[in-house]
């Protein structure tokens, strides 16, 4: 995702484009889709960035047609299981460390 300077999501001060976040998702060659990594500037967070990235990788995975779809978060981390919830992904498994 690239802030424009008009983006309500851009700090006042910025003056160009920049990238503010990303997602990064695969299918295997079994058809398990998964969200890599997610990551959004702090100064970027609770802008709907985020929420936005996982919508639109979503739909990607969903049109390659993946037996299922994963992402894996550590079950310390519930700000971000709380945030998967909220797209219908459900823990099936608990990863601590």
């Amino acid at each position: 995702v690239v802030a424009q300077p008009n983006d309500p999501a851009a700090r006042p001060d910025a003056s160009a484009a920049r990238a503010v976040g990303y997602c990064l998702s695969s299918v295997t060659a079994d058809g398990v889709g998964e969200i890599d990594s997610l990551y959004v500037l702090d100064e970027f967070r609770r802008h709907g960035i985020g929420s936005e990235l996982v919508r639109r990788a979503l739909a990607w995975l969903e049109a390659r047609e993946p037996k299922k779809i994963i992402v894996v978060a550590l079950a310390e981390n519930t700000a971000a299981v709380e945030f998967y919830k909220r797209f219908g992904l459900q823990p099936r498994a608990v990863v601590s460390e």
